[in-house]
């Protein structure tokens, strides 16, 4: 069995203006439940009275129905008002009787009874089956909304969708320093499916801004009823239903809010259609995409209806239900809300007949994990019947709020995720609550690819036995999901040969390899390489035997252009490469055309003289001349710096180039960063000052520490018995001093944060610039 979710319900404010907007909200300890109101679940002979009972009040306005026991505990409780939590169905009421949903009723009691003891006091009685609270809910919990105020116009001659690029969470190329790659396969997916408008998804949340220019093509609009005529026209229910209901409200006037909105934005907002962002399932721009019907449950001015929603939503063509909200307390959850999600999952495309007539027999319900960074139970997404969504972030790693645990059936992107916002806008928000949608627009492309032809425990294994593993995070579930592979189809076919393999560029230990990535006539493009190398030509024969490289690159979109760089090379050494591809199913292809490359040989660089100096007074000048010589079969290029001291960093100008690597030895004593360079918070380390004394790193051998980080020679862990020097910041800051050790030529040194530094040539200070983690910094300062 699985455990349970939670999420919180912020308050949702907008500014336009360029303001970070940033909502949190912390769960309470103590179990908060709805005061003035329960649910019970009658017996059917109880159920039976009831619809014919004549209702009276005694003399003090509490309830009577003329049952004894049940009209004692109505006035115990001060009970004024009882009515079906399920209204009847319309034309949908038999199927609604046949799931027992007409047994529960909604008690309204006396403000200052207490909920718990009248809960108590009705699940005494022979009467009741079920009596029970109503427990708090919450959408956007610990969510931080990051509104760029960007209020988005339509751009007829601008490209399709011309804030997909800032979407990493579907492409991500490093756009927001991130691992490349860490996202959800969805341009490769688009080759496969965009979407198909039979598709319905229900949106329990907040209100969907059904007038969004981004999202009003794929509204789910309920032809059957007349807009504004007070009338149930298509007998099912509800009144004036047209984009869904205004539960909270209890109106066919459906709220637009920021949460909701940004929710369905993620699932179907409309793609290729050169506005904003793309959504999922928002189809190819034809109106294809798939319908979004709004469920607001979160409304206007109340909240509440959510067990009728999974209900509205089975009986009105939804097939999918997408549920960003969740319980406050963990270990809680309503029976009525249970037995309202296993209606969907049996009933949704079905009619009022029981005659299968959506795109899909059964739902498919999916919840958000939760934003308490807890391995606590939290329903709904813990009910075993629903596919629980964890988040993670750019870097495939977790998002740090989100619950876990054997519950969480897979991950989504979490972090800064781009979506719709209300009046035309678009924000970034984070949450398990962005990270849900993206599970339930992949659903809809499942669907729509096998429309009539595809089971809910179907869709589900697709989605979770195709994922990306996450090392590590197995407590998110089997991995961040991948929407190409659950799209992949096994047809026997492999993708085709690739024919133009080429050498883009050579180093000392490495060859840069480029190639068109390959169509798949079964699935559109690949989805992994095979790349291999050595020092023999390579055949189809042998290419087994050939050595393949450490990390395998992922398949692009079919017909992009493809750069891999392979490391680790000897200098001066002929090698050869070749690649396979492959698709979801094991089918290989052919072996590529064979290219060569020889790697560099080593420069041996010299600089002449070793030092320069100058005694000059204001207005004169002198002219030296330094000159650096290679001497080796290698290329040489370097990079010289010049200004003040190695103390005055904001003096300093330099001039880039890059020296390859050589054996020479370093001995770094002093070291800066640059004026404005941001050290990231939280502690880093460097080892190798067996030197120095243990304490403040601060005038020791003119070294000179920022006010802003503390900087300590330690032997404490994680370096224990070794000298090292501990950085520690409670924040991020600028001209925070940079520490090396004694490093040699071609050595790396790491931070905990992951910089990677190479020490190279002969200079004497280096810098750590801590931004973007994989960057490679190459350092050779000459003082003048």
């Amino acid at each position: 069995m699985k455990k349970i979710y939670l999420f919180m319900r912020i308050p949702c404010f907008c500014l336009i203006a360029i303001f970070l907007l940033m909502h949190e909200v912390t769960a309470q300890n103590k179990v908060a439940v709805h005061q003035g109101v329960l649910r019970i679940k009658v017996a059917e002979t109880t159920a039976t009275y009831l619809q014919k009972a004549q209702m009276s009040r005694t003399s003090q306005g509490y309830l009577r129905t003329g049952n004894a026991s049940l009209d004692q505990a109505l006035s115990r409780s001060k009970a004024t008002n009882m009515k079906r939590v399920f209204r009847h169905g319309g034309k949908f009421e038999a199927k609604h009787r046949k799931h027992g949903l007409h047994l529960w009723y909604e008690v309204q009691i006396d403000e200052s009874t207490d909920v718990n003891q009248a809960v108590s006091t009705f699940g005494k009685l022979t009467e009741v089956i079920k009596s029970e609270p109503i427990y708090e809910k919450h959408i956007g919990g610990r969510e931080r909304m990051l509104s760029e105020a960007k209020i988005m116009m339509p751009l007829n001659s601008a490209p399709d969708d011309p804030r997909f690029v800032d979407q990493w969470h579907y492409n991500n190329t490093g756009q927001t320093g991130g691992t490349p790659g860490a996202d959800i396969s969805l341009l490769q997916a688009w080759s496969t499916e965009t979407g198909d408008s039979q598709v319905i998804v229900a949106v329990t949340d907040g209100g969907i801004d059904v007038d969004h220019e981004d999202l009003a093509a794929n509204m789910w609009v309920n032809t059957d009823e007349i807009p504004d005529n007070d009338i149930d026209d298509d007998n099912n229910g509800y009144v004036d239903d047209i984009y869904g209901y205004g539960f909270g409200d209890n109106t066919g006037e459906i709220p637009a809010d920021l949460h909701g909105t940004h929710v369905g934005g993620t699932v179907s907002a409309v793609t290729n259609n050169g506005i904003g962002v793309s959504g999922v399932a928002g189809g190819d721009g034809s109106g294809n995409g798939v319908r979004l019907m709004s469920c607001a449950a979160f409304g206007a001015s109340g909240t509440g209806g959510f067990a009728e929603t999974y209900i509205y939503g089975a009986d009105n063509g939804a097939v999918i239900s997408q549920n960003s909200w969740g319980y406050t307390s963990a270990g809680v959850f309503e029976q009525a809300v249970l037995d309202a999600i296993d209606y969907f999952i049996a009933e949704a495309g079905y009619d009022e007949m029981g005659n299968p007539v959506g795109p899909m027999q059964g739902g498919l319900v999916i919840f958000a994990a939760g934003n308490d960074g807890s391995f606590g139970e939290y329903y709904p997404g813990f009910y075993d019947p629903v596919l629980a969504v964890g988040g993670t972030d750019h870097n495939d790693d977790q998002y740090v709020s989100s619950n876990r645990g054997d519950w969480v059936d897979v991950a989504a992107p979490a972090v800064n995720v781009l979506s719709t916002f209300p009046n035309n806008q678009y924000s970034s928000i984070s949450g398990t609550s962005m990270a849900c949608p993206h599970v339930s627009g992949l659903a809809a492309l499942i669907v729509s690819q096998s429309i009539g032809n595809i089971t809910p425990d179907q869709v589900w294994a697709r989605i979770e036995q195709t994922t990306d593993p996450l090392p590590g995070l197995e407590f998110l579930g089997s991995g961040r999901i991948n929407a190409f592979a659950a799209l992949q189809q096994d047809d026997g076919v492999a993708p085709e040969d690739i024919t133009d393999l080429s050498v883009a560029d050579v180093d000392l230990s490495s060859v840069t390899l480029q190639w068109t990535a390959p169509a798949d006539a079964g699935n559109g493009s690949a989805s992994s390489y095979d790349v291999r190398y050595s020092t023999s030509p390579i055949t189809a024969a042998n290419f087994d035997s050939a050595t393949p490289v450490a990390n395998q690159p992922k398949a692009s979109l079919a017909g992009t252009l493809e750069t891999y760089t392979v490391t680790g090379l000897n200098s001066a050494t002929e090698y050869y490469f070749a690649i396979k591809s492959e698709d979801f199913f094991g089918n290989v292809s052919g072996i590529s055309n064979v290219v060569s490359a020889t790697t560099n040989d080593a420069p041996v660089a010299s600089v002449s003289p070793s030092s320069l100096t100058a005694d000059v007074v204001t207005g004169e000048t002198e002219t030296q001349t330094l000159t650096i010589s290679n001497d080796g079969l290698g290329p040489l290029d370097f990079d010289i710096s010049f200004g003040g001291t190695v103390f005055t960093p904001s003096m300093a100008s330099t001039q880039p180039k890059t020296i390859k690597p050589h054996s020479k030895m370093l001995s770094t004593r002093k070291a800066y960063t640059q004026s404005g360079v941001q050290v990231l918070a939280g502690a880093q380390y460097s080892t190798g000052f067996e030197s120095f004394n243990t304490g403040t790193l601060n005038n020791q051998d003119g070294w000179s520490t920022s006010s802003t980080q503390d900087y300590d020679v330690s032997t404490a862990m994680p370096y224990a018995g070794t000298k090292h020097v501990l950085g520690t910041s409670t924040a991020a800051g600028a001209n925070s001093l940079a520490f090396s050790p004694n490093v040699g030529i071609g050595e790396e040194a790491y931070s905990s944060t992951s910089a990677k530094i190479k020490i190279e040539g002969t200079g004497v200070t280096w810098q750590y610039i801590p931004q973007s983690p994989t960057a490679e910094l190459v350092v050779d300062q000459v003082e003048l």
